[in-house]
């Protein structure tokens, strides 16, 4: 709070000395090794002289700029939640409806000039870059992904991490916010469950004996490819990725479980067909996918 700024200098030692106030003034203000005080001292007395009503008019300009800040404000309001939805620490900005405004310069400044950046030439022209794009701050990262924006905060973006090896016989592995769980099965016990919970995206069930330990738990890499469960051939992760419209930080966070150099399972989005359980197959082992508490 600032409660003297609307009063001049003359007005508060006026007040002071006829109201018998005792003051004490800080012997810096009459050194011109600031800025400010060469403004002070050297600027505002030409300016008074010249223009006699420079300070009230001064302040009501700045009246005039601070309304019309808090109408801009109100702006920049309804077209954040127009046009943004932030989900899982990741805010995506719609671009088409920010082009829809008109004037898109004005409108990414002042939607992003509290995250740090300062390259609005670049930020701009990521309207209309190719897919990856990114642009940082320091301390978010802006990047093109399709038809939006995506505003993340570089805490938020994972590190690569270790690869974990799983041994035989081994109960349980942890990477990220996330837990592998591994349970033996036999064929009757996998035939007569009931609630199947392995029909869903975060368990598999796969014939054990095809695997070969110790398991390697992986961020995925360029080139990698799989043989998607009830399909045909292999295909590449990336393209997989691509038709199933994943974006790249939900790419970032993929992680794979792999028998040597084989993908057993896309963690929690498809396993592969070459390690689905058949009729023949006598040892089941029974994957599950947790998030750590």
């Amino acid at each position: 709070l600032r409660p003297l700024l609307p009063f001049g200098r003359e007005d508060i030692l006026n007040f002071a000395t006829s109201n018998g106030i005792r003051w004490r003034e800080d012997s810096s203000n009459a050194e011109d090794d600031y800025l400010r005080n060469r403004i002070r001292n050297r600027i505002m007395p030409v300016m008074k002289e010249t223009f006699p009503s420079f300070l009230s008019s001064f302040q009501k300009t700045l009246s005039h700029l601070t309304e019309a800040e808090s109408i801009a404000d109100d702006r920049l309001r309804e077209v954040w939640a127009g046009a943004a939805e932030i989900k899982n620490n990741i805010t995506r900005i719609d671009i088409a409806k920010i082009r829809s405004f008109g004037d898109e310069r004005a409108y990414l400044y002042g939607l992003l000039n509290t995250f740090g950046f300062t390259q609005w030439d670049d930020i701009e022209k990521l309207l209309t870059a190719q897919p990856g794009k990114m642009i940082f701050s320091n301390t978010h990262r802006l990047l093109k992904d399709r038809e939006d924006l995506l505003l993340q905060s570089l805490d938020s973006i994972p590190e690569k991490g270790p690869d974990l090896l799983i041994s035989h016989g081994q109960k349980n592995v942890s990477f990220g916010m996330h837990t592998l769980k591994f349970t033996e099965l036999s064929k009757n016990e996998y035939g007569d469950s009931r609630t199947e919970p392995w029909r869903n995206k975060q368990a598999i069930c796969v014939d054990r004996d095809k695997l070969n330990f110790p398991l390697l738990v992986r961020k995925w890499q360029k080139g990698d490819y799989f043989y998607p469960k009830g399909m045909k051939g292999r295909k590449k992760l990336s393209k997989f990725f691509k038709d199933e419209k994943l974006s790249i930080p939900e790419k970032e966070n993929i992680w794979l479980l792999c028998s040597q150099n084989e993908v057993v399972w896309i963690i929690g989005i498809r396993m592969d067909e070459r390690f689905r359980v058949k009729e023949a197959s006598e040892n089941i082992l029974f994957i599950e996918l947790t998030k750590k508490t």
